[in-house]
Order: structure tokens, then C-alpha cells, then sequence
């Protein structure tokens, strides 16, 4: 016969458990989805398809890793890379979050277009979405866990704003204030802060560069298909 302590204790010990948390390169290929809005290849994601993208996704969710920079050329998939570690962080490992572009026109545009269908299209996310619809079209995105802003590298205003935890980075190589790094110093008040940048490379000495080159500069190698 079954007792109800039993119970209750098989229930807590499920409850109270540890759980596992999946790199970003599988929780990605567990939950994501493609919208056809902004993917040639709608559907659920893959990190099969762009295998070059896998050890940058389980770099930024180390939890030694405090600063991440990817560079590589256009339409690679450095924006998805950034939204898979935002997804993945939401779920994750939610903290005050800033994502910033070159303006915030840039930012705004970012928001509405890429990462509101991207949380969408996740069926994992939507416990975590608030039940005002406002919350998701502001420069700063409520979510039960946490709270996500949007600023632009060319605002000293939106540059200075509260400490966040998390500073993630599209096409830094844009960005025409090179001051826009103040913000940074913002985030290590906490001690396990993280910073992202992506960008394509632009002239030597110049735009993410300089960035690239303060890390250990991995780079990925696909062998020929001529000579092998």
C-alpha cells in the first residue's frame, strides 16, 4: 500500500531535484523555431546547418565565460547565434538584460522584427510572457524573469541607464561612438556578468577588431573540397 508521505516525498524529491540545463546549441535545437518572416529554412532550428555556430553557443553559456565576441562575415548567422543566447538565457539563466545596436531606430526595428517572432515562435517561452501586451513593445521588454532593454551605442542617456547583468551586442562594427563601451563597466558590478558582441569585420584596427583580438581568437576551419 502506498502512503501519502510516500508520495509527497517522491513528489518533492522530483520538485527539488537539480535540473539539467542544456547548452544553448541544444536547447536551440530542442525549442527553437524558424519563422518564415526572417529564416530562409522555417521550422525548428538546426546547428547541423551552421555546425560553426555550436562552440560559440556553448561558450557564451559557460559559466566561466564573462566575455564573448564573434566575427564573421554577412549573413552567416550572427544575429540567430545572438537570439539563441537570448532565448537561452530567458529560460536559463534570467538576469537584467541590455541589447544594443548602432541607434535605437536600430534597436526598436530589432525588437519588432527579429526577437518578439523568434519568443513567438517558442512554445518553451510563452510561460514566461506577462499578460500586457505593451510589455513587449517598449525599449525595455517585461518578461516574468526578467527584464530586457534596448539602447542604441550612440546614447549616452540610454548608455548610462541602470546596471543590467547581461550586455549583448549586434554589428558593433556600426557603432560610431566608440565611447559606447562605458556601459560595460556597468555590467561587472556583478560578478558573473556577461558581454557579447557580433559583427562583421571592417577595416584592420577598426570596429570589432580590436575586440576580437583581446580574446583567444578561435577561428573555424572547414576543410577543401578540392584537395581535402
Amino acid at each position: 500500500m502506498v502512503m501519502a508521505a510516500d508520495i509527497w516525498r517522491d513528489v518533492l524529491s522530483e520538485v527539488l531535484a537539480p535540473r539539467e540545463v542544456l547548452p544553448v546549441d541544444l536547447w536551440a535545437d530542442t525549442h527553437r523555431v524558424m519563422v518564415t518572416r526572417s529564416s530562409a529554412l522555417p521550422g525548428r532550428w538546426s546547428t547541423g546547418t551552421t555546425p560553426y555556430l555550436r562552440r560559440p553557443m556553448r561558450l557564451f553559456g559557460h559559466p566561466l565565460v564573462r566575455h564573448l565576441t564573434m566575427m564573421c562575415g554577412s549573413q552567416l548567422g550572427k544575429t540567430e547565434f545572438l537570439l539563441n543566447c537570448l532565448l537561452w538565457l530567458i529560460d536559463n539563466d534570467p538576469a537584467p538584460t541590455i541589447t544594443m545596436l548602432a541607434n535605437i531606430d536600430a534597436a526598436k526595428a530589432w525588437n519588432v522584427e527579429r526577437f518578439i517572432p523568434a519568443l513567438m515562435a517558442c512554445p518553451r517561452l510563452m510561460r514566461h510572457l506577462t499578460s500586457s501586451p505593451q510589455d513587449l513593445k517598449t525599449e525595455k521588454v517585461t518578461l516574468g524573469p526578467m527584464d530586457l532593454f534596448y539602447v542604441g551605442a550612440n546614447s549616452k542617456q540610454g548608455r548610462r541607464m541602470r546596471p543590467c547583468r547581461v550586455r549583448l551586442a549586434d554589428e558593433v562594427g556600426a557603432y560610431e561612438d566608440p565611447e559606447w563601451v562605458e556601459i560595460d563597466e556597468r555590467v561587472k558590478t556583478y560578478g558573473d556578468y556577461k558581454l557579447l558582441d557580433t559583427s562583421s569585420p571592417g577595416d584592420e584596427g577598426t570596429g570589432v577588431g580590436p575586440l576580437y583580438k583581446l580574446g583567444d581568437r578561435e577561428q573555424y576551419f572547414v576543410p577543401c573540397r578540392a584537395c581535402g
